[in-house]
């Protein structure tokens, strides 16, 4: 009978304990930094006005991650598309882009973001995700990097809050 009573406590003990952790991480917030390697895509412009011209853009990246949480993709694969306006001499002046990013087990997200050309960078944040990626919410920063291969390179920050 004692051990019984000791077998059932020590059973709610680890199950209560193991529920507790469950719910110190979900929830949990993680930023970590990454590089994205992309092709180039930019398109003659697709309006020319006297003041200012538009275009479009799109390129295939390969996201590798710094850091991140375990269960993240440490690589990734994106298909971003953008459009943009410049001044008269085609300057850049302002960006607007949308990526579909895939991992390996299928999972994916989608992201939406801009493009500052003055700051050499933007702002970007999680639209909704299928998979591990369904309920994140948070967004980043990045940076235009260096030149690449014909592409360039953005260096970014994640911060995300994983669902409960």
């Amino acid at each position: 009978m004692l051990s019984s009573i000791f077998k059932t406590s020590f059973i709610i003990l680890i199950t209560s304990t193991s529920l507790t952790l469950g719910y110190a991480l979900a929830g949990e917030k993680h930023e970590f930094t990454g590089t994205a390697y992309n092709t180039s895509g930019f398109e003659a412009p697709i309006v020319t006005a006297s003041e200012a011209q538009i275009w479009n853009w799109s390129n295939d990246s390969f996201w590798v991650y710094d850091d991140a949480p375990e269960g993240w993709p440490k690589e990734a694969m994106a298909d971003c598309k953008g459009k943009g306006i410049a001044n008269k001499d085609g300057i850049p002046l302002a960006g607007f882009f949308m990526c579909t990013v895939h991992d390996t087990d299928g999972d994916l997200f989608m992201t939406s973001g801009n493009w500052e050309p003055a700051k050499g960078g933007g702002d970007w944040t999680f639209l909704a995700g299928t998979g591990k990626f369904e309920g994140v919410t948070g967004g980043g920063s990045y940076l235009n990097g260096v030149q690449f291969m014909g592409g360039d390179t953005l260096n970014f920050v994640t911060s995300i809050e994983m669902p409960n």
